[in-house]
C-alpha cells in the first residue's frame, strides 16, 4: 500500500535526477513491476513525454533501434538487460541521455566499459531499493571521469529518505562493518495489506527518532558504509547460507566471479539433491568462448580471493543466465549441475597404475559419481574439504602413510595425487622425512586429524 507522497518524493525535488518537460522517458517495464512507478510518475509528474514500449517480447536490436528512433532521453532497465544491452547494443545505450539500472548486483566491468563510451553530460546511474520504499532507496550517479573499483557501490539515500546499517541488536555499525540495512522516511509503503503478522516483522518503530509512529522497515540485505560515505550491497540475508558448518554468503561468490575480466555475469546457488553432501554451484557467462582454460582461471582467481570453503564444487557457462518477467535472473530456472561442469573438463584416460585404479574407486565412493578420467579436479567435482580428509585418510590407511591434507590441495587430480603417493611411499620406506612416515595404528599426534 504506498501512499501519493511516496511516489512524489520518488520523482519530484529529489536529488539523484532532474526531470523536465523536454525528457523523453520510455515505459518498458510491466505495471506490475515497481519500475514503472518511476517510468509513468516520473514523466507524467515533471510535464515530460512518456512513451509507452508495443506489447512484445523484442530483441536487443530492436530495443536499440526503439530508443534510437524515439530518442529517448531518460532510460530504466534491470541490471540483467543492462549487462546484455552493453554487450550488444553499447552506441545505442550510451546515445540515451541518463541510463538507470538496479534490481541485483550489477558488472562492475559493464559499468566500466558502459561509462567509458558515455559522451558528455551523459550519465548512468545505479539504483537500488525494494518496492516497500517505493521503487528507490538510494543512487550512485556517473559519468564518464568516474572511478569505480571492484564493485559498483548503490550510493547514498536520495531526497526525504533514511537509512541505518544496524546490527542484529539495532545497533548502528561504523564503516567497513555489514549489516543489515533498514530503511525509514516519505517513501515507506502503509504496509502489506491484510497482513498484519508480516507488517509487524518487517515495519519496526524507528528506534533512532520519537516522532510518533514513525517507522523503519527491515530489508533483509546486508550491507556496509564506505570509506566516502556512500553504501556497498554485500548479499541478502536469505542467500546467506551455512555449508558445512560455514556462514557462506553467495552474493560474494558472485561478486568475486564478476570482478574476473572474462565473466559477463555471476550467480551461486546451493543445491541439495546431489549424491553427495549439498555443494555451491556457480553459473556465469562469459564474454569470450567458454573454453575450459577460462574457466580453469575462473578458479585460480576465486582460490586467491575466497576462502575454500567458498569456492564452487561446480561452474557451469552458459549463454545467458535465466530471467523471470520482470527481467531478474530467475534462479529456479537454473539446470542442474549434473554431476559435471566445464571446470573439470574430462579426461579419456583410463587409470594405468595400481595406485590411479585405488585412489579411483576411493573417489568415485565418497563423491557419488563415477570417474571419467584421470585429470578431473577433486574439487571441481564436487569435493571439499571434508571429503578430503576422507580420501587422504584412506589413502594413508591403505599405503601405512600419514598424509597431510594439504597433499590433496596440492594434487587435487587422481593422477597427481597417486604419483605423490607414490612418491611420498618411495621415500618413506628409504629416508623417511617430515612429509611422509609410517602410520602408528591407534596413535595420534597433536594436531593430527
Amino acid at each position: 500500500a504506498i501512499p501519493h507522497r511516496a511516489v512524489v518524493r520518488l520523482v519530484r525535488n529529489t536529488n539523484y535526477i532532474t526531470l523536465e518537460p523536454s525528457d523523453v522517458l520510455l515505459q518498458f517495464s510491466t505495471v506490475s513491476f515497481d519500475a514503472s512507478t518511476f517510468e509513468v510518475w516520473g514523466s507524467l509528474l515533471n510535464g515530460a513525454q512518456l512513451v509507452v514500449f508495443p506489447p512484445q517480447m523484442p530483441g536487443l536490436d530492436e530495443i536499440g533501434d526503439f530508443l534510437r528512433r524515439r530518442k529517448i532521453t531518460t532510460l530504466f532497465l534491470t541490471t540483467a538487460l543492462f549487462h546484455q544491452m552493453v554487450d550488444h547494443q553499447l552506441e545505442n545505450l550510451a546515445a540515451v541521455r541518463r541510463v538507470l539500472a538496479g534490481g541485483e548486483v550489477i558488472s562492475a566491468s559493464h559499468v566500466r566499459k558502459f561509462l567509458a563510451a558515455l559522451p558528455p553530460g551523459h550519465e548512468f546511474i545505479h539504483c537500488y531499493g525494494p518496492t516497500e520504499n517505493t521503487t528507490f532507496t538510494s543512487c550512485h550517479v556517473m559519468d564518464a571521469s568516474s572511478d569505480i573499483g571492484g564493485s559498483v557501490p548503490i550510493g547514498c539515500p536520495i531526497s526525504n529518505t533514511r537509512v541505518y546499517i544496524l546490527d542484529c541488536y539495532l545497533q548502528p555499525l561504523p564503516p567497513g562493518l555489514p549489516g543489515e540495512l533498514y530503511i525509514g522516511g516519505d517513501g515507506l509503503a502503509r504496509g502489506y495489506l491484510n497482513r498484519d503478522d508480516l507488517n509487524r516483522e518487517r515495519f519496526l518503530t524507528n528506534p533512532f527518532r520519537s516522532e510518533p509512529g514513525d517507522r523503519i522497515y527491515k530489508t533483509g540485505d546486508r550491507c556496509r558504509w564506505r570509506a566516502d560515505g556512500t553504501i556497498e550491497f554485500v548479499g541478502r540475508r536469505d542467500h546467506q547460507i551455512k555449508l558445512r558448518g560455514f556462514r557462506v554468503e553467495l552474493g560474494e561468490i558472485e561478486a568475486a566471479l564478476r570482478q574476473h575480466p572474462a565473466v559477463r555475469d555471476a550467480v551461486a546457488v546451493l543445491w541439495k539433491d546431489t549424491p553427495q553432501d549439498p555443494s555451491l554451484t556457480a553459473y556465469v557467462t562469459l564474454h569470450e568462448t567458454r573454453g575450459s582454460s577460462s574457466v580453469d582461471a575462473l578458479n585460480r582467481r576465486l582460490r586467491e580471493s575466497l576462502p575454500d570453503y567458498m569456492i564452487p564444487a561446480a561452474i557451469v557457462c552458459l549463454d545467458e543466465l535465466p530471467v523471470d518477467a520482470n527481467g531478474k535472473i530467475d534462479r529456479k530456472a537454473l539446470p542442474p549441475p549434473s554431476g559435471s561442469s566445464p571446470a573439470a573438463p574430462p579426461s579419456p584416460s583410463a587409470p594405468l597404475s595400481e595406485t590411479e585404479r585405488q585412489i579411483a574407486a576411493i573417489w568415485t565412493e565418497l563423491l557419488g559419481v563415477s570417474v571419467a578420467g584421470m585429470s578431473i579436479n577433486f574439487f571441481q567435482a564436487g569435493g571439499h574439504s571434508l571429503l578430503g580428509m576422507q580420501l587422504i585418510a584412506r589413502a594413508g590407511r591403505l599405503y601405512n602413510l600419514k598424509l597431510p591434507l594439504s597433499t590433496l590441495f596440492e594434487n587435487p587430480t587422481i593422477r597427481e595425487l597417486a604419483a605423490a603417493i607414490d612418491a611420498a611411499h618411495s621415500h618413506c620406506h628409504t629416508t623417511p622425512g617430515p612429509t611422509a612416515v609410517p602410520s602408528r595404528t591407534g596413535e595420534r599426534e597433536e594436531g593430527e586429524l
